[in-house]
């Protein structure tokens, strides 16, 4: 029985993520979870495309353990059909795609790559395919972690020298130039990001990969020798 009752909460009861987990490529997660008591939702990938609210009813052990803040969930003003329930959330589904994470508040930009299911605070963005490519993630993903594309980002977005804090809000970070090329030049760029990607789960030295990454962005831009030194001074 304890069995089937993990089983029908583990879709809701989710681990989550904040702005320090996100390392540049990769993401370390604190073993913090998030009960995720949703509202209902529509999902594309569903048939009959609404998944109904949770009904706490339904789990009477963890109606007990929310209980025991009954004083503060039953104020809340951003709440579901009940005080248990979470506001209504129209991008909830997305958290089930493969995604670039950010931290839009930090000492440098760092973009990460998730495939599972996470959710998050709202101290991070996330980017998702319509199509659910993962090539193309990995494609923008190789421009957006570049020495280059770290550069740019100072010049669009507010530094704060006193923290060496950024900020790198949504309405930025879609403004970025991303190149369209051939797709055998998507390849290579995809090629080295997975090796990135793979070295970065066994905690390997990721160095040499994400040089050679920064050498080909240089490359495709025509960048002098004297452009190169100042964005790596950066």
């Amino acid at each position: 029985m304890f069995f089937l009752f993990i089983l029908s909460i583990a879709y809701f009861i989710r681990p989550i993520l904040r702005g320090r987990d996100i390392k540049r490529y990769h993401y370390e997660w604190a073993g913090l979870w998030v009960i995720a008591t949703h509202n209902g939702y529509k999902d594309e990938n569903i048939m009959k495309n609404r998944i109904l609210p949770i009904e706490i009813n339904d789990y009477p052990t963890l109606k007990i353990y929310l209980d025991g803040f009954w004083e503060k969930i039953s104020i809340r003003a951003d709440r579901g059909i009940t005080p248990y329930n979470l506001r209504n959330c129209s991008y909830i589904s997305e958290f089930s795609r493969q995604k670039i994470v950010w931290n839009p508040v930090s000492g440098e930009y760092f973009f990460a790559y998730i495939e599972e299911t996470l959710y998050f605070n709202n101290s991070l963005f996330m980017i998702t395919s319509i199509t659910n490519d993962k090539n193309l993630l990995l494609y923008l993903l190789a421009f957006m972690n570049s020495r280059l594309y770290r550069w740019l980002m100072t010049q669009m977005t507010n530094l704060i020298e006193s923290g060496k804090y950024a900020y790198g809000a949504k309405d930025k970070i879609e403004k970025l130039p991303i190149p369209k090329i051939s797709s055998s030049e998507e390849k290579e760029f995809m090629a080295i990001v997975d090796k990135i990607l793979e070295y970065k789960e066994k905690n390997q030295d990721t160095k040499d990969f994400e040089i050679a990454l920064n050498a080909m962005v240089y490359k495709f831009y025509d960048l002098s020798d004297k452009e190169i030194k100042i964005i790596e001074e950066i």
